[in-house]
């Protein structure tokens, strides 16, 4: 029996091996901008600050989104735009972008995990700062017997099934009012959908 491994390479295809990968070194340096000499230490410290560049670049992209989205769901809130700089202090450390989506929420770890800046601003921040939102000048009465009484309390018809159902309205009414009122209003309804 012969003591020669089959599969063992020839010196000719180690020598090409060896080759090919000399050859694809230079080109990696060259990429970097480095001589095609340059040794080991010179081309890894290139990969690493090449690395920190990415890093930094995807960090500050992410920061942008992040703030971008938080600017715009701050406006549609209706808050006063003097207390922008107070919101995105408070909001900042809440929210990032969700890698598997690109979109802006909160972090797992946040209060209220996976929650748009929009609903954000209405679930939490107007309970915690209820001053940045200006005071009701009249209520938008329309007629009478609709709106706030205080004999029937807040109008809850954003709970109501039909074409006055509102989820969005439902948030900012629980905001407003509080959960008990809200959940009193969903019973009332038949619960929720």
């Amino acid at each position: 029996m012969s003591d020669t491994n089959p599969n063992t390479p020839t010196v000719e295809e180690l020598t090409a091996q060896v080759a090919a990968l000399r050859e694809f070194r230079a080109s990696v340096a060259k990429g970097f901008g480095l001589g095609d000499d340059a040794d080991d230490a010179a081309l890894l410290a290139r990969l690493t600050e090449t690395t920190n560049e990415r890093d930094s670049s995807r960090a500050e992209v992410s920061a942008m989104k992040v703030d971008s989205a938080l600017r715009e769901a701050f406006a549609k809130s209706g808050a006063t735009m003097g207390h922008y700089e107070d919101f995105r202090n408070l909001a900042a450390e809440h929210f990032h972008l969700d890698p598997k989506t690109g979109k802006v929420v909160t972090k797992p770890d946040a209060p209220t995990p996976n929650v748009d800046p929009a609903t954000w601003c209405v679930v939490e921040l107007r309970q915690r700062r209820p001053g940045w939102w200006p005071t009701s000048q009249g209520g938008g009465l329309s007629a009478r017997g609709t709106g706030f009484s205080a004999a029937r309390g807040p109008s809850d018809d954003c709970f109501r099934p039909g074409p006055s159902f509102n989820f969005t309205k439902q948030l900012a009414f629980e905001a407003q009012h509080g959960a008990a009122a809200a959940d009193a209003a969903r019973r009332k309804y038949g619960g929720a959908r």
